[in-house]
């Protein structure tokens, strides 16, 4: 099983980066493949309602 952990609080090593450890932990050693990553320094910006989305062939994408 995968699963993708997106941590979204700006504090890199606040509570919720120290409560995530122990879920990760918990998911690996039942045999779970883990991603973790940050979302504090990623550039994410709102859909502009531009529907470039549904003009890509064969899979979903945003401009």
């Amino acid at each position: 099983m995968k699963i993708l952990i997106l941590m979204g609080s700006p504090r890199l090593n606040g509570n919720t980066a120290e409560l995530c450890k122990p879920f990760m932990e918990q998911l690996k050693s039942r045999g779970a493949e883990v991603k973790y990553i940050p979302l504090d320094n990623k550039q994410i910006n709102p859909c502009r309602a531009c529907y470039a989305c549904k003009n890509v062939q064969g899979e979903y994408g945003c401009v």
